[in-house]
């Protein structure tokens, strides 16, 4: 299941692609409310779910910060302040886990590629009161210049 936020397009602006936000659940037993837009700040978009897991509750959030937009950093505190485990993934995380002290994962391979071909990883994970992952990779699931 794929569940999406758009980015809105606003009438006064020209047509572009892309933006947004996405949570891939691929297993359709997995119970999975779909939560409400988070809307820490107004410059962070997210789409968010609730998954049920052997250690209870998991919030996964996807977050983006649109290109030429600053992090306010009380966003993402605000997001990991409902005390429930999370998975916070998204880009442009690094100087606010480095300001709290977070461990990041990432995986080794490229999570971005440009329309010249080149790559980089611009795609971190969070955790937040959960056990760290043994492994974190990417997959070609979607059809987008991010592989998650």
């Amino acid at each position: 299941m794929v569940h999406t936020r758009d980015r809105p397009q606003l009438p006064d602006q020209p047509a572009r692609r892309g933006g947004g936000t996405t949570v891939l659940v691929a297993d359709r037993h997995i119970t999975h409310p779909i939560l409400p837009e988070l809307k820490p700040c107004d410059e962070l978009e997210s789409a968010a779910i609730d998954v049920k897991t052997s250690f209870g509750t998991v919030r996964l959030v996807s977050c983006n910060l649109p290109p030429q937009r600053r992090l306010n950093p009380a966003a993402l505190d605000n997001v990991l302040a409902q005390n429930l485990p999370s998975i916070l993934a998204g880009k442009r995380l690094l100087q606010w886990a480095t300001n709290h002290s977070i461990g990041i994962i990432a995986p080794r391979d490229t999570t971005h590629y440009t329309a010249k071909g080149s790559g980089d990883i611009l795609d971190i994970i969070i955790l937040s009161r959960l056990p760290p992952p043994t492994a974190v990779y990417t997959i070609p699931a979607l059809s987008s210049d991010h592989l998650p």
